[in-house]
């Protein structure tokens, strides 16, 4: 190695554009954009939500006619805004809201909706301690059970109905808030049998 060469630590000056430093207040920064995103994102979803109205059923135009009595409001196949009805139902609001709804089910007249017990066919055969007159009574009985036998009844959802009305909110946030004030997220959030809010707000129709 020639003894002429020499090792430079000089400090050089950096070619080409220079690197910014990192500026103090990226997190900051960061967490601005991040509100702002948030912010967007739910004016989006809001512009876009489908999940803000309420629809109550009814069994019949009869109980639709007596709700009306009741409350003030609910032509079939109206859509009221909430803020145009929000005064006939604060009377009803509950002093403390709960999420249990009473009297929610299958049925329209409350409770679950199970089909009738069918009845014993034996029931009113009478015994004469004679083995062959009693077990043909009971074979008559038994035919005659058969021979008049139906299927039950389908049982039908409450809200499976073409007697309705619809209250819409500004928000799914708000609708949200209503069924909590007013005890009501067990029975539903979109679809309600309007029988068992009623019950809920004040009692039967």
């Amino acid at each position: 190695m020639s003894g002429d060469f020499k090792f430079d630590f000089s400090k050089r000056k950096p070619k080409g554009k220079r690197v910014k430093p990192v500026p103090e207040n990226l997190d900051e920064n960061a967490k601005e954009y991040r509100e702002r995103a948030r912010a967007e994102r739910k004016r989006f979803v809001d512009a876009t939500d489908t999940e803000f109205w309420l629809c109550l059923c009814f069994p019949s135009p009869a109980e639709m006619t007596r709700w009306r009595e009741r409350f003030g409001f609910g032509e079939e196949h109206r859509i009221y805004a909430y803020r145009d009805i929000a005064d006939r139902l604060a009377s009803y609001k509950p002093a403390r809201s709960s999420a249990v709804a009473f009297g929610a089910g299958v049925g329209f007249v409350g409770g679950l909706g199970f089909a009738e017990k069918t009845p014993d066919p034996l029931a009113g055969v009478k015994y004469t301690d004679d083995l062959e007159k009693d077990c043909l009574a009971e074979l008559s009985a038994l035919h005659k059970a058969l021979v008049s036998a139906r299927s039950p009844e389908k049982l039908v959802e409450p809200t499976d109905s073409e007697h309705w009305f619809a209250i819409a909110f500004p928000l799914r946030d708000d609708k949200d808030s209503f069924l909590a004030e007013y005890g009501l997220r067990k029975l539903g959030d979109k679809y309600l049998d309007g029988m068992a809010v009623a019950r809920k707000l004040g009692g039967e129709l």
